[in-house]
């Protein structure tokens, strides 16, 4: 044991105690020396113990590459007591900032404001943050302000679901298509794919209006069979997910090409003004009533009823495929496999579901084991794929997160694109410093960004369904920013095409799925 009064043990012990301690040599030096280099670096110590403390952290400049990183790296910086301009000095080192341009006055706005709020909490860190950041505020910019992506599938046709709730439908049509794509480079692999030599690209870019317009039929006529229409209600559920769009392409069809058949024009105009969808319910309404009125009919004879009920729908699905087909164009038709006529239906059970395995489902709550389209159930793959909530702000477990964000890049690299359903944010947000309104999804540029909104005043006006296309890394090889295929119409967003911030996906997230096939 060294007694502080010997000079060298004084100085050991200042080293040590202040972690500055590397094997200095004392060999030569005097004993009052040795004494006063101790006081001069317990001096510097007291004097540099900002920097110190950011070192402790054990952040780095390259790290801060996200608003969400940088308001963690405040709240902590200010947890630990470090001054304003010492924080600041990383910050400005960060590439990420540089290449965002954030003014410096602006995050040292943020910083004196989370610092002055006294609230310890990272979802306070963060609003504090996207609300001094004017870029985020004003919507001129997301996180990555290039659209280089690390990888991406070519972009396929864009199409426009009108005003129809029927973006699981095109979501899950874009899908099938680039399954198919996949599935056709890899013929060899499998003899279950031998029926895809006959097919062409052209061939399996499909007329997603012919199956929705199949299913607003089958629906329709559902409804009069089952009692359920009703005056001041939709005929039928307009949503629906892959699942939904699955068994309907098993037991209804898919496959028609687009090439082969669209629907008249005067559809989509017909849609736009609602004329169509109120012109089928008036109909569905009519045959409503009129089984209704057999039903309750005293006259006629109970035995008589049901023949009479059968034949009062046989006229009901007439009347709604010609009144369909007065704007869309005969729905019946066949297409050619080989050197076979094939209908639709034979389309997607002969030839697309016998190289399906099966749906991999990744949730932010209990996994969806409702569906499988060859078995009765999903093959899950990691049921530690949990998400939880801390201040009110989403946030996933490290392991999770990576892992998910693994599982894009891995079916992406394959050629195979993903299911996401997402809940969309009311579509304008009031900016807390200006009162100006702005949107949150960019429908100039494609840009979708958690932006600088109170997430008490989010409210969210439906789900969405889309397609991952691509994904941009950060300079820590995590994922950044997705590419994403919408069916808002080439004129919105970028031709069509949105790109979606990691940080929105993780908010907003409903669920991702991947098809399984033969090959996999």
């Amino acid at each position: 044991m060294y007694s502080l009064n010997n000079s060298r043990a004084f100085v050991l012990s200042v080293f040590v105690i202040l972690g500055l301690y590397s094997k200095p040599s004392f060999a030569g030096i005097p004993a009052p020396a040795c004494k006063n280099l101790a006081w001069d670096h317990a001096k510097d110590y007291i004097n540099n113990s900002n920097e110190t403390r950011i070192l402790a952290m054990g952040v780095r400049a390259e790290n801060l590459n996200s608003p969400e990183a940088i308001a963690s790296y405040m709240l902590e910086a200010i947890q630990l007591q470090v001054k304003l301009e010492p924080a600041m000095k990383l910050l400005s080192e960060s590439p990420y900032i540089k290449l965002m341009a954030f003014p410096i006055t602006e995050l040292r706005n943020a910083f004196v404001e989370l610092k002055q709020s006294g609230k310890q909490d990272l979802h306070e860190a963060n609003r504090i943050t996207f609300k001094n950041l004017s870029a985020f505020r004003y919507g001129i910019k997301s996180y990555t302000p290039s659209r280089e992506y690390d990888f991406s599938l070519p972009r396929g046709t864009v199409r426009d679901q009108c005003r129809l709730g029927s973006c699981w439908a095109y979501a899950s049509d874009v899908l099938l298509e680039k399954i198919n794509l996949y599935l056709m480079a890899n013929i060899g692999k499998d003899p279950r794919l031998e029926k895809f030599k006959h097919l062409t690209e052209e061939d399996i870019l499909m007329s997603i209006e012919h199956y929705y317009v199949l299913y607003i039929f089958n629906e329709s006529l559902l409804a009069i069979k089952n009692g359920t229409v009703k005056e001041n209600e939709e005929l039928f559920e307009q949503g629906g997910s892959l699942k939904n769009f699955m068994l309907y392409a098993k037991e209804f069809g898919i496959g028609v090409p687009q090439k082969q058949w669209k629907p008249f024009k005067s559809y989509k105009r017909a849609l736009f003004k609602d004329k169509f969808l109120d012109s089928l319910k008036d109909l569905a309404m009519y045959y409503h009533d009129q089984i209704l009125a057999i039903k309750k009919s005293k006259e006629i004879p109970s035995h008589q009823k049901s023949d009479l009920i059968k034949a009062e729908i046989a006229k009901a699905a007439k009347a709604l495929e010609d009144h369909i087909e007065s704007y869309t164009g005969e729905l019946d038709h066949t297409i050619r496999l080989g050197e076979v006529n094939k209908t639709y239906k034979d389309f997607y059970n002969l030839v697309v579901a016998p190289a399906l395995k099966g749906l991999k489902v990744y949730s932010k709550g209990d996994f969806d084991h409702s569906f499988g389209m060859r078995t009765n159930s999903v093959e899950v793959i990691d049921k530690s794929l949990k998400t939880r909530y801390i201040s009110g702000r989403f946030e996933s477990f490290v392991h999770t997160a990576e892992r998910f964000e693994q599982v894009i890049i891995n079916e992406l690299k394959k050629g195979k694109a993903l299911y996401i359903a997402v809940s969309i944010p009311t579509n304008s947000f009031v900016d807390p410093v200006t009162g100006k309104t702005h949107s949150i999804i960019n429908g100039q540029n494609g840009f979708v960004s958690r932006l600088g909104t109170e997430e008490k005043e989010v409210k969210i006006r439906g789900g969405h369904a889309l397609v991952i296309t691509g994904y941009e890394l950060d300079a820590n090889g995590r994922i950044r920013t997705l590419e994403i295929q919408n069916s808002w119409g080439a004129s919105h967003g970028d031709k069509g095409f949105w790109h979606m911030d990691i940080s929105f996906a993780y908010e907003h997230l409903y669920h991702i799925v991947a098809i399984k096939t033969v090959v996999d």
